[in-house]
């Protein structure tokens, strides 16, 4: 309609006083409880590996599109080094520093090689139809998608308390606003926030 008015195809813009509120989507996690229901599970087969690979995801923060192109080149020493196929821009994770170090152990489970794992992970449609099978063994929400373990890793590490520039680092966010739209901040965020906040004015 802006548009429009400029080439005076119309006069005036009927929507040009209307302001379209910004809409804040919550968006889905898996709780710490249900991420460690998820480690212990026994899995096989297919099952087995597209676990890996949501955990996978919970570990780094990484999108789908760049866990399935993921090869062990991007594996330096200790380092995950990727260029995001979204934006182009690439993300350093320090998995050794991430949830104890559980992405590099699924690597070693892969022979040393996450290649062994991400070339077998399947389109994402698949993947969504053997994860929701998975999930709902361990009471996740159903509306819970393969995307989610993005959600988790920023909410996860806002629980432990991480700086949100750090989680913003991670995640690859261009926006400090699009990193607080996928880190959920819950009571637990809150109370593990302000907990370091009184240990640091008790001298501890």
């Amino acid at each position: 309609l802006n548009e429009a008015k400029k080439r005076d195809l119309i006069s005036t813009n009927p929507f040009e006083r209307f302001r379209i509120q910004q809409m804040v989507s919550k968006k889905g996690y898996i709780t710490s409880e249900q991420l460690s229901k998820l480690e212990r599970m026994q899995l096989k087969g297919r099952d087995d590996i597209v676990r890996d690979a949501f955990l996978f995801g919970c570990y780094t923060g990484l999108r789908f599109s760049d866990i399935t192109s993921l090869r062990q080149d991007n594996i330096q020493g200790e380092w995950l080094v990727k260029k995001m196929q979204k934006t182009g821009s690439t993300v350093e994770i320090p998995l050794a520093e991430l949830f104890g170090g559980k992405a590099l152990a699924i690597i070693s489970k892969y022979n040393g090689n996450i290649g062994n794992l991400t070339k077998k992970i399947g389109s994402n449609q698949s993947v969504n139809k053997v994860l929701r099978g998975i999930l709902d063994k361990i009471g996740a929400d159903p509306k819970i998608t393969f995307h989610s373990s993005r959600h988790t890793c920023a909410t996860l590490l806002g629980q432990k308390g991480v700086d949100i520039a750090v989680v913003q680092k991670i995640l690859g966010h261009t926006k400090m606003q699009t990193t607080e739209i996928y880190r959920e901040v819950d009571r637990r965020t809150i109370q593990n926030t302000l907990g370091k906040l009184k240990r640091k004015s008790n001298g501890k």
